[in-house]
C-alpha cells in the first residue's frame, strides 16, 4: 500500500535542554554585573579625569598614568574593547563608498583608510603599553601575542596601505593625509619588500575595487586580532593578577582591593537568589530533592568447608579505598542466609499464540509449543552457542515469525505415548488401532471446532473431521533398528460422537522392521517401558497445531487392538528336536502315525491378551490325485478321506498342555480337498477356541527358542489324532507284501498255466510335509481411566500410557492404576521458565539476582503485567509456592533487574521423570503477554542487594560503581570465598542543584500537580524522570485525525550515550508503565492516557554513486551510510540532541547532500523509501513514484521519527551517466527479510510481531 500523507507535523515537546527557564536562573541578572576587567576599566578612565598634584602643587596630568602601563590594566581594556562598533563604523564606510557613483571617492575611501590606520594604532598602543616593563618582558603573556600577530599578519597590511595613501595624495592634495602617524609606529610594523599586489603605479588610473580589496583584507585581518585578544583577555587577566608579581605596588593594592570588592558585590548580587530561596523554601515549603544512593547487586560463595553463612543486614562490603586509603563501602540490604545450592540447568517452554495461525475463529490460542535448554556459566552468566555472554528470552518466544538461522528455540515434544505388550510385532503385515473413548463433555471444544470448520467451509462432519486431525500426529514406534517413524495412519470418529470414541488406525508393513520391546540403549528417551512404546506427539509439519482443541480431552479408556498376518518366523519343534522351517519339513516326522504331532511356538501368542487366532498351512508333497487322499489310500483297508485326517490344537501353559481332557480338545482337518478333485495345498486352521486352551498371558517375555520339559510356555501342539492308521506305515508293509504275493501266484491246468489277474499294488506311506506355516492372530487390550472401570484392569499387564513432556516423560497409567485421565499435558501458562539446582538443603530459604536486559516495545497497549506464578517439583507434580514462601520479587515480575526470595519447603525432591531427576526443580510462569518481560543475561543464587552508605564524615555519593569493583567485606568472613558484583551500580542520582529546585518548583506552581495541558504532562513526567530526554504529548485537540477525544498519547525519549552503536532510543517496558501510573495520578479519571515509545519509520535510500576514490569504494559506502545517518537522524550526534517528531525528507536535500561530500564524484537514480507503520498496518512511501515527482515524503504519524534502515541500496559505477530513479518492486526485495506473502487482502493485512529496529515489510498484491 503506497502512503500518500502529505501532512508535514514537525513537533518536539519539551526536552531537558529546553525545560530550563533562564528568568529562573539568579546569576541570569546582578545588581552589579561587573567583572575584574570592568571594574579596572572604570578605575583607568576615571583615573583620566583627576588631576595629578605635583610637589609644587601645580596640575601635572592625571592619575592615569599611574595605570596604563600596567599589564593587568591593558589587559582589562582590550577585553572591553567594542569590537562590534569598530567593526560597523568600518561597514557603514564602505557601503557609504560604494553607494558614492563618482565625485567624492577620493575622500570617502579616506575615511575607509583612516578606520584602518586607527585599528593598527590602536593595535600599535597595546603593544608598546605591553613592552614598559622591559625588564620582565619574558614573563609578559600578551607580548608574544601581539608581536606574531604584527610581524606575520598586519605589518604587510600597513605597508599595502602606505602604496596606497601615497597614490591618493597626488589626486587630493594632501588634503586629510596625515601620515606623520607613521613616524610613531613601533619599528616592528616596518618591512623591507612587500607584495602590492599588482597596485597601480602613481599617475596611473586608480581601481577603486583593487583599492577596496587591500583595505578591506587590511581591516578584517586587523578586526581578526582584536577579536582574538579580547577572547583571550579574560584568562591571560587572571594569569597576570595571579602569577604575575611584578605589578607595582599602588596597583596591588587596586587589584587586592577589587578582590576584596568581590565579597561585597556577590553579597548585593546574590539577592535575587535569597529571594527565591526565601519565597520557595520558606514561603512555599519546598526542599531540594536529596541525594540518592546508588544500589548495586552482588552475590557471595560459600568457602569449601562451609555448609552455609549468615549475613546480617548492614554488612559492610568494601569497594576499594579512597584518597584517603579509606574503604568505600556499601552495605547489605536484608539479613540473608547462604547455602551451598546453585543452578546447575535452565529450561524454557513457550506456548505460543500467533493470531495469524490456524484455521477457524474459536481456536486460536495456542500455535505452537516451543522448548529449549540454556545455557548458563558457573559465573552466572548465560552465552550463546559460542561461549560468549548474551541473553535469552526467561519464558521463550513465538518462532513462526523469525528467520531459521534466528530461532532460538525448538519445537517441543508434547503428546503422549502407550506403552502395551500387544504392540510387540516383530514380523508380518501388522496393525494397530487406538480407540480412545472420552469423557463427553471434554469432546466439547472438539466438536464445535469440527463443527465450525464443517459450516465455514460446507464440508461434511467426518470430512472436516479429517481435514482437522488426520495429520496432527507425528507417530513413531519402538523398533530393533531404533525409533521408525510411520506416516500411513487415520484418525476416525465413530458414532456421530455418541459414545465418546475416536479411533487412530496404524499400517506396518511387512517390510518395516520389527516392533520390539523398548530398550533405553537403543531407543532413549527415557522412557521406563518394558513393552514397546508408541509415541504420538503433536506436530504442525502437515496440519495446523492441535493442541488448543485436544488439551481438554479427558479419556475413560483406550482399547489397543493389533492384526498380525503372516507371522513365518515361528519355533518348530517335533519329537525329533527342532525344525528348521526356513525349508519344506516334516512336522510329524518322517514316519507319522496317530500321536505324532509337532510344537508351534511364538512368544507374542503367550505375552498378552489374544482374542482371535488362525494358522496358515502350506503343504508341500500332496498327492496330486484327483479325489485326494481317498484315491491315494484305496489300496488300503480303512475308507479313508480327506476329511480322515484330523489334529487336535492344546496349548502349554503353567508346564501344561490344555485342554488335559480329550474330548474338549478342539479338531482341525489338516487337508481341503474338494470332491474328484486334487487337494487343496494351502489349508487354514481358523476359528480356533481360545477358550478351551486356557493360554493365561505371561505377560513376561516368553523364550520359545528351546522346548525341554521344563518349558513353562509358549507353544501350540498339534497332534495327529484320526484316522487310526495314520498316514499307513504300520499297514503298507503288509499290505505291499499280500500284494506282491498274489500277483506271484499262477495257476495250474490241462492246457498249461494261466495269469490271473494282477492285485494293484498300494501306494506308499504318506508323510505331509509343509512347505511354510504362519501365524495369524489378533490381540487387545484395554486401559481404563474412570473410578468403575480401574477394576478390571490387569494390573500384571504393566502397559503404560505417558504424557511426552518437553523435557520428559510422565507414565499416567501405571501397573493398571490410572494417575491422570488427561489425554494431553497441560500447558494453562504462556511461558515457564524452569531451574534446576542442586545441593539444596531444604527447607531453605533462596535469593535468586536475576540480571535483566530490558525489553522495549513501542506501546503497552494496556496491557497488564503478568503476575509470575512460582512452583516446585515433587514426584512430577507441580505444587505452588503458598504466599508467604514467595517473600520476595524484587524482579517485579521479570521486568526489571532484581532478587526473588523463595523459601523452598522440606518435600521438595529430586525424583522426576518430567525432567531430569537428580535435580530439584523450581517453576517460574508467566500465565500471558511474555513478550512484554525483559530478557536475562545472569543468574545467580547467593544474590543480595546493597547500598552505598558513608564511610566517613561529609563522604558524598560520587559515581556510579562498574562491574567487579566489589570484591569483598570491610571485615574478613573465612566462611565465604567470593563477594563478585556483576553488573554496574544502578539507581544513584545526586542531590537537586539549586537550578533544578527552581524549575521544578517553579513548574509546580504553574501546573498545580494537575496536568491539564500537554505542556503539564511533559514538565511532571520530565522532573519526575531524570532518566527521560525527551517527552511529546499529544491530545486530539491538536490532532484530530489520530487521536480520538478523551485521549491523550505521550511518546518518552530516553537518554542515550551517543558515543556507542547507533541505536534507537526506547524505554523497557517496566518504565513506561511506572511512569503510565505516575501520571495517571494526576489526570482526569476520564482522560484515556498511552504512554508509548516513538514509532521508529525505516528510510532506504537508493543510488548509484561514483566515489572520488575508486580503490576504497567500500570504506567509502560505510561511510556515505554513516553520513545519512547523520543527515536524517541529527539527533545522535556528539551530544544527545531533540528528536523532531513526525518530520519529512525531500529528496532533492538529500541528492544535495550526497553531491556536496568531498569524497563524492557523481551521484544519480537516487529515490528514497520510507517505511510506514500506522493503526497495525504497513506502507511505504517512494519518491519514484509518479514517475519521479514526489519530492517531500513525510512521517505517518505525529509520533512518528524517521530513520535510516540499516543497509540502503548503494551501487558503485565507473561511469557518470545519467538515469532515472526506479520505483521500489518485488524484484528489488527479498522474502522472509522485506516483505510477507499473505492471501488477506491489503486492507486487512496486519504483522502483529514486526519488529521496526530488524524488519522490513511491504504488503504486496500477487495475482495467479
Amino acid at each position: 500500500m503506497i502512503e500518500k500523507n502529505n501532512r508535514l507535523f514537525n513537533v518536539r515537546g519539551l526536552s531537558t535542554n529546553t525545560k530550563q527557564l533562564p528568568a529562573l536562573d539568579p546569576d541570569s541578572f546582578g545588581f552589579d554585573e561587573r567583572n575584574t576587567a570592568d571594574l579596572l576599566t572604570f578605575i583607568l578612565e576615571y583615573s583620566k579625569h583627576v588631576r595629578f598634584k605635583n610637589l609644587l602643587n601645580k596640575n601635572d596630568g592625571s592619575w592615569s598614568e599611574f595605570f596604563e602601563g600596567d599589564l593587568a590594566f591593558l589587559l582589562a581594556k582590550i577585553h572591553n574593547t567594542n569590537v562590534e562598533e569598530i567593526s560597523a563604523k568600518f561597514s557603514a564606510a564602505v557601503i557609504d563608498f560604494e553607494s558614492d557613483l563618482a565625485d567624492n571617492k577620493e575622500k570617502k575611501y579616506l575615511v575607509i583608510l583612516n578606520q584602518c590606520i586607527r585599528l593598527f594604532v590602536l593595535i600599535d598602543l597595546w603593544y608598546k603599553s605591553s613592552k614598559r616593563d622591559i625588564e620582565h618582558l619574558g614573563q609578559n603573556v600578551l607580548d608574544p601575542h601581539l608581536n606574531s600577530a604584527i610581524g606575520l599578519k598586519l605589518a604587510p597590511h600597513l605597508a599595502r596601505l602606505q602604496v596606497q595613501f601615497s597614490l591618493l595624495s597626488s589626486s587630493i592634495d594632501g588634503d586629510g593625509l596625515d601620515l606623520t602617524f607613521l613616524d610613531e609606529l613601533d619599528a616592528i610594523w616596518r618591512v623591507d619588500h612587500v607584495n602590492n599586489g599588482g597596485d597601480p603605479e602613481q599617475g596611473s588610473e586608480i581601481s577603486w575595487s583593487d583599492f577596496l580589496a587591500v583595505a578591506s583584507a587590511a581591516h578584517r585581518d586587523a578586526i581578526g586580532v582584536v577579536t582574538h585578544l579580547k577572547h583571550r583577555a579574560p584568562a591571560l587577566l587572571n594569569s597576570v593578577i595571579d602569577s604575575y608579581p611584578y605589578h607595582e605596588p599602588h596597583v596591588s593594592l587596586i587589584v587586592a582591593f577589587i578582590n576584596i570588592f568581590k565579597h561585597a558585590q556577590g553579597d548585593m548580587n546574590n539577592i535575587t537568589r535569597r529571594h527565591l530561596n526565601y519565597y520557595y523554601e520558606e514561603i512555599l515549603n519546598q526542599s531540594k530533592r536529596a541525594p540518592e544512593a546508588d544500589k548495586v547487586y552482588v552475590f557471595f560463595e560459600l568457602a569449601d568447608h562451609a555448609v552455609t553463612a549468615t549475613i546480617k543486614s548492614g554488612t559492610l562490603i568494601t569497594s576499594g579505598v579512597d584518597e584517603e586509603g579509606l574503604d568505600r563501602t556499601y552495605s547489605v540490604d536484608n539479613d540473608m542466609k547462604l547455602g551451598r545450592s546453585h543452578i546447575d540447568d535452565i529450561r524454557v517452554i513457550h506456548v505460543a499464540n500467533n493470531p495469524s495461525i490456524g484455521i477457524g475463529k474459536a481456536f486460536k490460542d495456542v500455535s505452537n509449543i516451543y522448548s529449549t535448554q540454556l545455557d548458563v556459566r558457573d559465573d552466572g552468566y548465560l552465552v550463546n552457542n559460542a561461549g560468549n555472554p548474551a541473553s535469552a528470552y526467561p519464558f521463550g518466544r513465538d518462532q513462526a515469525d523469525i528467520s531459521l538461522v534466528h530461532r532460538d528455540m525448538d519445537q517441543a515434544e508434547v503428546g503422549f505415548a502407550i506403552s502395551s505388550s500387544v504392540l510387540a510385532m516383530k514380523e508380518g503385515e501388522r496393525k494397530a488401532s487406538f480407540t480412545f473413548k472420552f469423557n463427553l463433555k471434554s469432546l466439547t471444544s472438539l466438536v464445535s471446532f469440527v463443527e465450525e470448520i464443517a459450516i465455514n467451509e460446507k464440508l461434511t462432519a467426518d470430512n472436516a473431521f479429517y481435514k482437522i486431525l488426520n495429520d496432527v500426529f507425528r507417530i513413531r514406534i519402538t523398533t530393533a533398528e531404533g525409533w521408525h517413524e510411520t506416516e500411513s495412519y487415520n484418525i476416525v470418529r465413530h458414532n456421530d460422537w455418541s459414545d465418546g470414541e475416536v479411533r487412530i488406525n496404524l499400517d506396518i508393513d511387512i517390510s518395516e522392521p520389527s516392533i520390539v520391546n523398548y530398550d533405553e540403549e537403543l531407543h532413549g528417551d527415557g522412557y521406563d517401558a518394558k513393552w514397546p512404546v508408541c509415541e504420538f506427539c503433536i506436530s504442525s509439519r502437515y496440519a495446523m497445531y492441535a493442541y488448543s482443541y485436544l488439551k481438554d480431552l479427558l479419556l475413560e479408556s483406550c482399547t489397543i487392538e493389533t492384526e498380525v498376518n503372516k507371522v513365518r518366523d515361528v519355533s518348530i519343534f517335533n519329537d525329533q528336536g527342532q525344525l528348521d522351517n526356513h525349508m519344506p519339513f516334516f512336522p510329524l516326522g518322517s514316519t507319522p502315525t496317530v500321536g505324532s504331532y509337532f510344537l508351534l511356538g511364538y512368544d507374542e501368542l503367550f505375552d498378552r491378551s489374544i482374542s482371535e487366532l488362525s494358522i496358515d498351512i502350506h503343504w508341500h508333497n500332496l498327492p496330486r490325485d484327483k479325489g485326494g487322499f481317498e484315491a491315494y489310500f484305496k489300496e488300503f483297508p480303512d475308507e479313508i478321506s480327506n476329511e480322515s485326517f484330523k489334529m487336535g490344537m492344546t496349548a502349554l501353559c503353567e508346564y501344561h498342555f490344555h485342554p488335559a481332557e480329550s474330548e474338549l480338545i478342539q479338531k482341525f482337518d489338516l487337508f481341503h480337498g474338494r470332491p474328484n478333485e486334487a487337494l487343496i495345498p494351502t489349508v487354514k486352521l481358523d476359528q480356533i477356541d481360545l477358550e478351551r486352551l486356557k493360554i493365561q498371558p505371561n505377560y513376561e517375555e516368553v523364550d520359545t527358542s528351546e522346548y525341554t520339559s521344563r518349558t513353562r510356555t509358549g507353544f501350540l501342539k498339534f497332534e495327529l489324532l484320526t484316522p487310526e492308521m495314520g498316514f499307513g506305515f504300520d499297514s503298507f508293509p503288509k499290505l505291499f507284501s499280500e500284494a506282491i504275493v498274489k500277483n506271484s501266484k499262477v495257476s495250474s491246468g490241462i492246457l498249461g498255466s494261466k495269469e490271473l489277474p494282477s492285485v494293484e499294488l498300494p501306494n506308499e506311506a504318506f508323510a505331509p510335509q509343509i512347505r511354510s506355516i504362519s501365524l495369524n492372530y489378533r490381540a487387545k487390550t484395554v486401559l481404563n481411566f474412570t473410578a468403575d472401570g480401574a477394576s478390571d484392569n490387569d494390573q500384571r499387564v504393566k502397559d503404560q500410557l505417558y504424557h511426552i513432556h518437553p523435557f520428559g516423560k510422565q507414565a499416567i497409567f501405571k501397573k493398571g492404576l490410572p494417575i491422570n485421565n488427561a489425554m494431553l499435558p497441560r500447558f494453562d501458562r504462556e511461558g515457564y521458565l524452569l531451574l534446576g539446582l542442586v545441593d539444596i538443603n531444604a527447607p531453605e530459604t533462596l535469593t535468586i539476582l536475576f540480571q535483566l536486559e530490558y525489553n522495549t516495545v513501542n506501546t503497552i497497549n494496556y496491557t497488564d503485567i503478568p503476575i509470575i506464578e512460582w512452583s516446585f517439583l515433587v514426584n512430577d507434580e507441580w505444587i505452588d509456592f503458598e504466599e508467604s514462601q514467595v517473600v520476595s520479587d524484587g524482579t517485579n515480575n521479570f521486568t526489571t533487574s532484581g532478587i526473588v526470595e523463595l523459601r523452598v519447603p522440606e518435600k521438595i525432591n529430586k525424583d522426576h521423570n518430567i525432567l531430569p531427576s537428580g535435580k530439584y526443580w523450581i517453576s517460574a510462569a508467566a500465565p500471558s503477554n511474555t513478550q512484554i518481560l525483559s530478557r536475562i543475561q545472569f543468574i545467580k543464587t547467593n544474590g543480595a542487594g546493597a547500598t552505598w552508605s558513608a564511610h566517613k564524615a561529609n563522604a558524598v555519593w560520587e559515581d556510579t560503581l562498574s562491574h567487579g569493583s566489589i570484591g569483598g567485606f570491610v571485615e574478613t568472613r573465612p566462611d565465604i570465598n567470593v563477594v563478585s558484583q556483576p553488573f554496574s551500580s544502578f539507581g544513584g542520582s545526586p542531590g537537586e542543584t539549586d537550578s533544578e529546585f527552581y524549575n521544578r518548583v517553579s513548574h509546580r506552581l504553574k501546573h498545580k500537580n494537575r496536568a491539564i495541558i500537554p505542556e503539564d504532562f511533559e514538565r511532571i513526567i520530565l522532573d519526575r524522570f531524570p532518566s527521560i530526554y525527551q517527552v511529546l504529548c499529544l491530545n486530539n485537540s491538536r490532532f484530530p485525525e489520530f487521536i480520538k477525544p478523551g485521549e491523550v498519547k505521550v511518546i518518552v525519549v530516553p537518554k542515550i550515550d551517543v558515543r556507542t552503536n547507533f541505536i534507537l532510543p526506547r524505554v523497557d517496558y517496566n518504565q513506561l508503565t511506572v511512569i503510565e501510573d505516575e501520571i495517571s495520578r494526576v489526570i482526569s479519571p476520564f482522560v484515556k492516557l498511552n504512554v508509548i515509545n516513538p514509532v521508529y519509520e525505516k528510510v532506504r535510500i537508493s543510488c548509484n554513486v561514483q566515489f572520488t576514490n575508486q580503490l576504497v569504494s567500500g570504506e567509502l559506502v560505510a561511510r556515505l551510510e554513516i553520513d545519512l545517518r547523520s543527515l536524517i537522524c541529527p539527533w545522535f550526534s556528539s551530544e544527545q540532541s531533540e528528536m523532531v517528531f513526525g518530520g519529512s525528507l525531500e529528496r532533492s536535500a538529500i541528492l544535495s547532500f550526497i553531491e556536496s561530500l568531498e569524497y563524492v564524484n557523481f551521484v544519480t537514480r537516487l529515490s528514497v523509501v520510507v517505511l510506514h507503520f500506522k493503526d497495525g498496518e504497513y506502507s511505504i512511501s517512494d519518491s519514484a513514484a509518479d514517475d519521479g515527482k514526489v519530492n517531500t515524503l513525510v512521517s505517518s504519524t505525529p509520533w512518528s521519527v524517521l530513520v535510516p534502515d540499516q543497509d540502503h541500496d548503494i551501487v558503485i559505477i565507473d561511469r557518470t551517466i545519467h538515469g532515472a530513479a526506479k520505483e521500489t518492486r518485488i524484484d528489488t526485495m527479498k522474502v522472509g527479510s522485506d516483505f510477507v506473502i499473505s492471501d488477506e487482502p491489503e486492507e486487512r493485512v496486519s504483522y502483529p510481531y514486526f519488529d521496526t529496529e530488524k524488519d522490513v515489510y511491504y504488503s504486496i498484491e500477487i495475482d495467479l
